[in-house]
């Protein structure tokens, strides 16, 4: 369950029942935490025991118990991944008929039986294709929804550097594109995918946990390299 890595990156003045408060505070299911929780705990003790009949002090012995354990974090994680809590598919239900609802009053309150004064100002097409194009816009935004929502972003907390790296680069080449617009000196609709880094950041910032300030300071030096693809290939303004 541990590595050398594990070890080095741990607090090794951590108590048991801080290690087991970091631990299963990385679990997302209530019910795996208490019985993840409980299992770890036993285990600490069954080490503890083990070391002091080896001759070790009740001290030793539980610093011991819980560096063989791993970081608190890393294992937390893992068993996150292992113990999974289910998808809300009641509330992902709810939401797809909320969506339906919004278009059905779209429909009836705009497009279907509003005056021509409104929809010519509105409109630059026929009311149907562009409900029609509302339509198709919800249905990918409910499917991107559902992605999102099933995706396991632990992954980011083992490749958020390497991800991190293909990600500005990838944004650097597509700029380079010919066949890419370039609107009033700049790629401006790009700037939405600039919202993807956040989450890859936070993978970046979990693979710098407990190394101070060296840590920090590379963490600055990715945001940095954000901003200057943003400013230098994106363009258009610091926003």
């Amino acid at each position: 369950m541990s590595t050398d890595n594990n070890q080095k990156k741990q607090d090794p003045k951590l108590t048991a029942e801080e290690y087991l408060s970091i631990l299963t505070g990385q679990i997302r299911s209530k019910k795996a935490r208490f019985m993840v929780g409980r299992e770890i705990q036993n285990h600490i003790e069954d080490q503890i025991a083990a070391y002091q009949d080896a001759g070790m002090t009740s001290e030793e012995a539980a610093q011991q118990a819980i560096r063989q354990m791993g970081d608190p974090v890393s294992v937390g994680i893992d068993m996150d991944r292992i113990h999974r809590p289910r998808a809300g598919w009641k509330i992902i239900g709810i939401i797809l008929l909320i969506s339906i609802l919004g278009l059905w009053a779209q429909y009836f309150f705009f497009y279907r039986f509003a005056d021509d004064l409104q929809l010519h100002q509105a409109l630059s097409h026929r009311p149907a294709i562009v409900f029609l194009r509302q339509c198709q816009f919800t249905l990918m935004g409910f499917a991107v929804m559902i992605l999102i929502y099933l995706t396991d972003y632990s992954i980011l907390g083992k490749y958020g550097r390497q991800l991190g790296i293909l990600f500005l680069s990838s944004l650097v080449i597509l700029c380079q594109l010919p066949f890419l617009p370039i609107m009033n000196g700049s790629h401006w609709y790009l700037k939405c995918i600039m919202y993807l880094f956040v989450p890859l950041f936070g993978g970046i910032l979990y693979q710098y946990r407990n190394t101070g300030l060296y840590g920090i300071a590379k963490s600055l030096l990715w945001l940095l390299a954000a901003f200057f693809v943003g400013v230098k290939w994106i363009g258009g303004g610091l926003a």
